[in-house]
């Protein structure tokens, strides 16, 4: 059984690991065992030292226990990894892998933001990603003025493994749309926000050469999938909230947010609280239900609910022309894991 064949959509999950003390090293190698059954085609760690266990340990773990899918690191930033380290990740994890890695790029979210550090601009980003580029290729970049060195990465397992780019914003999704080898959209699934990042991302592509089809284009999704829809509902706010803060919070402009609803959105962007990013019932969870918010997060950024509706949510999705789906799923993956290919998969 395989996403992406017979009209279904591909799907990709970025995990959550806590630890990988032997009862969570038994749940990791379960849930990509389901990963793999099912032919989910993307597999990543998130790489924030405030959040999760650490990216690189976890990312091996996903390479050598598995053999199909793309594995990686979704996302990872330019602020907290020297490009020439994470070029070795990168070549190192496709050496492993046997061609398979993959790695996201953002410009940073809580792992600068609670290591007192301001997220990644557009200009090191790009930046970032050539010297990156160059040290797998060659072994040789410079990176903002200074000499990079990785001596082995050129005997990696490709000379040009698989960059991403998380954009949100109207200009990252052009920069992505000219540097990046894929994209992983995160402006939000509404009709009128799919049409908007793929004209941007299209014309990044032309200023390097390139159209659309030459990206490997995702859309990225906070889901929350449970045995009823009232506990997926409650199960999704704390993702939800997280992912509303994350595409507005350089400000509204260019992103198809409703006039109405920009007050709300700045008042809860303004008093959003980085060290309680995710928390299902913390003051973030509060602040977006109290401006009236969470429909509208739900709808732009969510695939929420019980195992017929999560499917109907795809199938809705898929007709819209988003027919990649990466998720970004929080703790306890192995029962939604089940729930997905027990009960979703029949469905679609």
């Amino acid at each position: 059984m395989t996403f992406g064949s017979g009209g279904r959509p591909q799907l990709g999950i970025s995990f959550r690991v806590d630890d990988l003390e032997d009862a969570e090293r038994a749940r990791l190698s379960a849930m990509l065992g389901i990963a793999e059954e099912v032919g989910i085609s993307r597999i990543a760690i998130g790489d924030s030292q405030w959040s999760h266990f650490d990216a690189v340990i976890v990312a091996t773990l996903m390479a050598e226990q598995t053999e199909q899918a793309m594995v990686g690191i979704s996302p990872t930033n330019p602020v907290t990894r020297e490009p020439s380290v994470m070029a070795s990740v990168l070549a190192g994890l496709d050496s492993l892998s046997k061609g398979r890695a993959c790695l996201v790029m953002a410009s940073g979210d809580t792992a600068a933001y609670n290591a007192g550090l301001k997220p990644g601009r557009r200009a090191v980003i790009e930046d970032y990603v050539q010297c990156m580029r160059d040290l797998i290729r060659s072994g040789r970049a410079t990176y903002q003025g200074r000499e990079q060195v990785v001596r082995w990465s050129q005997w990696s397992y490709r000379p040009e493994a698989m960059i991403y780019i998380l954009a949100e914003g109207p200009r990252m999704l052009r920069l992505a749309g000219r540097i990046g080898d894929g994209v992983v959209i995160g402006s939000g699934l509404l009709p009128e926000t799919i049409a908007d990042a793929l004209e941007r991302i299209e014309a990044g592509a032309k200023e390097s050469g390139r159209t659309l089809d030459d990206l490997d284009i995702w859309w990225t999704a906070r889901p929350s999938l449970e045995r009823t829809m009232d506990e997926a509902i409650e199960a999704a706010k704390g993702s939800i909230s997280s992912a509303g803060n994350h595409s507005m919070r350089f400000g509204f402009e260019g992103k198809n947010v409703p006039p109405e609803l920009a007050p709300q959105l700045e008042r809860f962007v303004a008093g959003y609280d980085t060290t309680q990013h995710q928390f299902a019932h913390g003051d973030n969870v509060r602040r977006m239900e109290e401006s009236g918010l969470t429909e509208y997060f739900y709808e732009r950024y969510g695939v929420v609910g019980d195992p017929p509706a999560f499917a109907a949510r795809l199938r809705e999705l898929q007709s819209r022309g988003v027919d990649k789906v990466w998720f970004a799923w929080g703790a306890g993956q192995l029962r939604h894991l089940e729930l997905l290919r027990d009960d979703v998969l029949p469905a679609l």
